[in-house]
């Protein structure tokens, strides 16, 4: 038998957060959008779509994953979600603007389904290795791809104002970073063999489950009532984050903030859901999954309740508070996705079982966006954030009424 070392397990997660953390620029797409719609005059609507169809290729790129890991490893999966995202970003600095076909397939189809491959197999191979943490480890994986968008975001307008570098040059700066992030967690990064010995589980954990692990084919997975219960629940919540995050601007703002305040709150909800997301991870750890998630949901309520009271108070304070707690909330969603599909439906099939579970991504991509029309249509923000609320509640009455995996 082979003890498994602590230092090997920290390296994998070490290189495991360097690629999250290049991987998740896919969620600076309202920045790096800005050129495309100055220089070639594409309409707001056309470059919506784009990200839509991002997150749509991302989810084949898990499902591909899935489908590819059992049958080649996870090196040579990664190593293909590397060499995708790279070509990817690379065509797309090349397009003149005449086919906007050329970005949709460039950027959402390439990059997109090569980042999902890259994002399914780390979180699985990585995740596999901490047995007796992983919430945490989740938490922290996830939190790197959450800041990407806080870091890489606001490195890329200083790159375009860049004479020799433009946007043109960013795409392919960020795509040889992208591409060499993600290979080198390729070639470092490997399961546990056989016969290596991994920590146990700790008692504390499991009794705060209650859940015992339960080895799901995706088949079995899909027709357990936990599965569903999670599927609609966690993008109802997660639909709290995601719209705050496009409101957050124009909500500060209409309620006093200069631009600068304006734009240093939008920073405080991505750095907070970064935060949410390794503070739920240790939370899944200590109270359990189901809990984790109802406590989550329960921050998501309030947060909503908060920015209604500002906006009829007119206390950008009280503002400031809501958006923070929506971004709390809502780092706990993706977490909650990779470490309930472990502990609920086991580490066999977590690759198919995961891409499973994050279909539900698209589902939720629309409900931002039909709170964006709820505003235009209401001239407010009441009425979504109230539709948020609502939202909010059927997801906790949803996720609290699991009884078992």
């Amino acid at each position: 038998m082979k003890n498994t070392s602590y230092k090997i397990r920290r390296l994998y997660l070490a290189a495991g957060v360097l690629a999250m953390l290049f991987s998740g620029v896919i969620y600076a797409w309202s920045i790096l959008k800005v050129p495309m719609a100055e220089n070639f005059g594409w309409t707001p609507a056309q470059l919506a779509l784009n990200f839509t169809l991002t997150m749509c290729f991302y989810c084949v790129g898990l499902i591909t994953n899935g489908l590819l890991e059992k049958r080649i490893g996870s090196k040579p999966t990664i190593i293909i979600g590397a060499v995708l995202a790279f070509i990817g970003f690379m065509l797309t600095s090349r397009i003149s603007g005449e086919k906007l076909w050329h970005l949709y397939f460039f950027y959402s189809a390439l990059g997109g389904t090569g980042i999902g491959m890259a994002y399914g197999c780390i979180i699985s191979a990585v995740g596999a290795w901490f047995p007796d943490r992983k919430g945490t480890c989740t938490g922290v994986l996830m939190m790197a791809f959450g800041l990407s968008t806080l870091i890489l975001g606001n490195v890329a307008p200083r790159l375009f104002a860049v004479p020799g570098i433009g946007w043109r040059g960013t795409y392919v700066v960020y795509g040889i970073a992208l591409g060499i992030a993600l290979l080198i967690a390729g070639l470092i990064i490997r399961r546990p063999g056989k016969d290596t010995v991994l920590p146990p589980v700790k008692v504390a954990a499991v009794d705060s489950n209650k859940f015992a692990t339960v080895e799901c084919t995706p088949g079995q997975m899909v027709r357990r009532p936990s599965f569903w219960l999670m599927f609609i629940g966690i993008p109802l919540i997660a639909a709290v984050g995601s719209t705050t995050i496009s409101f957050a601007n124009d909500l500060s703002v209409s309620l006093g903030a200069s631009v600068e305040l304006a734009a240093l709150l939008v920073g405080m909800l991505s750095v907070f859901n970064g935060l949410g997301r390794i503070i739920s991870g240790k939370v899944f750890d200590m109270l359990g999954c189901k809990k984790g998630l109802v406590l989550a949901t329960i921050v998501g309520i309030i947060a909503t309740v908060v920015v209604i009271i500002s906006v009829l108070t007119d206390a950008l304070v009280l503002c400031a508070i809501g958006i923070c707690l929506a971004g709390l909330s809502y780092g706990a969603c993706p977490t909650a996705g990779a470490t309930i599909t472990a502990i609920f439906y086991g580490q066999k099939h977590f690759s198919q079982n995961f891409a499973i579970l994050n279909i539900n991504l698209c589902t939720g991509s629309f409900i931002a966006t039909g709170a964006n029309a709820l505003m235009a249509r209401s001239g407010g923000f009441i009425v979504p954030f109230a539709v948020l609320t609502l939202s909010a509640v059927i997801a906790l009455a949803l996720i609290g009424s699991i009884k078992k995996p």
